[in-house]
């Protein structure tokens, strides 16, 4: 549609805004002068029916509170994340400290297993040659070198 206005520019000026309200206008033109000592002004307006598109509707609320509603559960999952990632973190220093103990394990075994040696190879009491066979044996069945 096209239209044209014609009056005072504060006159004007308020009837585009009211048209704005009702209808979607495309486009508006500068005001031109009226012919002779008229104060008077003439603005041309192109529109189609419909609100403007910045004119809130109910999908535009609907929308809105969709998108915050997500914005929400977004935050909470953050949230979630966070609380899981410090659990992981947690986790990560229990097996931190579990590997350090396994390798003292492994360290304090390898030295029973060298007593054990030395004692085969430099004992002469048979006992104690025996009892270190004995030892050696029951580390080698639990825990194998390697």
């Amino acid at each position: 549609m096209k239209i044209r206005i014609m009056g005072l520019p504060d006159e004007i000026e308020a009837a585009i805004e009211a048209l704005r309200s009702v209808l979607d206008v495309i486009e508006e033109s500068k005001p031109y002068a009226n012919c002779g000592n008229s104060r008077a002004v003439r603005v041309y307006l192109e529109a189609r029916p419909g609100a403007a598109p910045s004119a809130p509707d109910q999908g535009s609320a609907e929308l809105l509170a969709r998108a915050e509603a997500a914005e929400d559960r977004l935050r909470q999952t953050a949230s979630a994340v966070r609380g899981l990632a410090d659990r992981a973190d947690a986790a990560e220093a229990t097996a931190d400290r579990w590997r350090k103990r396994a390798e003292e394990a492994e360290a304090a075994i390898a030295g029973v297993r060298r007593l054990c040696d030395l004692t085969i190879s430099a004992s002469c009491r048979v006992q104690a040659i025996e009892q270190a066979r004995d030892t050696l044996t029951v580390l080698d069945r639990t825990m194998p070198e390697g």
